[in-house]
């Protein structure tokens, strides 16, 4: 069923109405050239409509290995999240999708913004445990938004710079750009602009965290709440030094046997993404190809420099991990770490929590991603055989993430982690 019209800044926009929310698919916040920052889109219709939009089916997710490799259906992780999904791919892929509270005269609601995680190669803005159906029960308006991945989304090399001379980190302005779009258009969904949490899993949580220590974005949200990435660390690999991407994408053009980067736009998208997999593979330097870089713009330095210089947002932020996530002596530190600077310079609190349920269905336990069909309240759509038990920590799960969203805080019985009181909820 179609939903009433919205009547937003960029355009005239129709979604549909499920679940007594009103779901507002696909809607473009962004164009941009291959190896180009995006552009805010400012004025949305289409062709035929009488300058309507109709936002009632998924885009296409961005370019990834998916779209030109089959991958095994009893790999673990495509058997929890992407078995039996049909998924189109595009390089012109940069949409968001809201889930709002149906009904009129919403006004002010918060805003929950999801980046999705997949290493900065894979993933998408709407994958099976991602909607906004249970907060939205609770007055919450959730955004999930694409961004460009892999060498579309971070190839950085001097010969692709703008007019002001910046290259690479594509894919942070992308989010960036969507952040902006939010702030333009989400009060005509019933949103509050000022009240954004900006939320991530893995390299979500990383691309987040990116964000949490750049000038360039001030005011586009309040609050940050990070999920299996969140925090700093001199010895995590989740940036790395412009000179390194340019030596690496400089080795990537040889590989692809082209001049430099001006040569790789006129490749067809297949060749680049297929190249970047191979090429990958065959790099023997302890630094990955085409990860957030520190490009002297976004980021000035690295994130740990730039958190143990009192610089990171002084926002609220709720920070976690699993029981059995990927680098548990990396990412639990991180977080505790990141938690003890805020306090050092007197900034707004940080919430930490730890994941452990044990998943039921096998004896994986609480594995890297675990967390997300609780955080999202998608029980249902998983085929593990959850329990009464699971079902009532999602639910609590999410209220306290309601809370964060409405209050900047967790709940009264979720005191902030501090050098004096090292509390950490448990989610169990």
């Amino acid at each position: 069923m179609k939903t009433g019209i919205i009547n937003a800044p960029c355009g005239t926009i129709q979604g549909i109405l499920e679940n007594d929310t009103e779901v507002y698919k696909g809607i473009p916040f962004a164009t941009a050239e291959r190896f180009a920052y995006p552009t805010e889109i400012t004025s949305l219709s289409e062709p035929g409509t009488n300058g309507l939009f109709f936002a009632d089916s998924f885009a296409p997710a961005s370019i990834q290995e998916g779209a030109y490799v089959k991958g095994d259906p009893e790999a673990f992780y495509n058997k929890e999240f992407y078995n039996g999904e049909h998924i189109t791919y595009s390089e012109d892929s940069l949409c968001l999708n809201i889930w709002a509270p149906a009904g009129e005269n919403k006004k002010d609601l918060p805003v929950l913004v999801y980046v999705h995680g997949g290493a900065f190669d894979h993933g998408y803005s709407y994958e099976k445990p991602f909607d906004g159906f249970e907060f939205a029960k609770r007055g919450i308006i959730t955004v999930t938004v694409a961004y460009r991945l892999s060498v579309f989304g971070y190839l950085a090399l001097p010969e692709l710079a703008d007019l002001d001379g910046h290259f690479g980190n594509y894919a942070l302005f992308d989010i960036i750009t969507a952040l902006k779009w939010i702030k333009h258009n989400i009060s005509a969904f019933g949103g509050d602009p000022r009240n954004v949490t900006l939320s991530g899993q893995s390299a979500g949580a990383m691309s987040v965290q990116s964000l949490c220590v750049s000038d360039l974005t001030d005011g586009l949200f309040a609050k940050a709440y990070m999920m299996s990435g969140g925090g700093v660390s001199p010895h995590s690999h989740f940036s790395s030094s412009l000179e390194d991407q340019i030596l690496l994408g400089k080795k990537y053009c040889e590989f692809m046997k082209v001049a430099d980067g001006n040569e790789l736009k006129s490749l067809p998208a297949k060749d680049l993404m297929l190249g970047f997999l191979d090429f990958s593979r065959s790099i023997t330097e302890d630094v990955r190809f085409c990860i957030p870089t520190i490009d002297g713009f976004l980021l000035k330095k690295s994130p740990f420099e730039i958190a143990n210089e009192g610089r990171m947002k002084n926002i609220p932020y709720v920070l976690g991990t699993t029981s059995e996530d990927i680098l548990p002596d990396l990412f639990h530190p991180m977080a505790k770490d990141y938690a003890l600077l805020a306090e050092k310079f007197d900034h707004a609190p940080v919430y930490l929590y730890y994941f452990s349920r044990q998943l039921p269905g096998d004896d994986a336990g609480a594995w890297h991603s675990s967390d997300l069909w609780y955080f999202f309240g998608t029980l249902k759509k998983c085929w593990r055989p959850f329990n009464e038990r699971d079902y009532s920590l999602s639910s609590r799960y999410m209220d306290h993430v309601a809370a964060f969203a409405k209050n900047s805080a967790p709940g009264s019985d979720w005191p902030a982690f501090t050098e004096k009181d090292k509390f950490i909820y448990s989610l169990n």
